[in-house]
């Protein structure tokens, strides 16, 4: 629904929350979906390789930050409204 949904945002422009739908659905196809194809993935693979007791366990946890999962799941909920 997402990539659909982003491509017919502007199509409905008039609606209540249009603005809040596509913002939200980019971030998210390109925020998650591409973060995650092309960073998470590769550090997945490293995060399987560290011990989960070492030092260096904590610094590729921190590596983990979902900000565009969180800004594009606070506008649609904004679209909600």
């Amino acid at each position: 629904r997402t990539a659909p949904g982003a491509i017919a945002a502007p199509f409905a422009w008039r609606r209540p929350g249009a603005g809040y739908l596509l913002t939200g659905r980019l971030l998210y196809l390109f925020g998650t979906v591409l973060v995650t194809m092309l960073f998470n993935v590769p550090r997945n693979e490293a995060l399987a390789a560290v011990d989960p007791a070492s030092i260096d366990a904590v610094a590729h946890w921190t590596r983990y930050v979902a900000i565009a999962a969180l800004l594009g799941t606070a506008a649609l909920m904004m679209a909600l409204r």
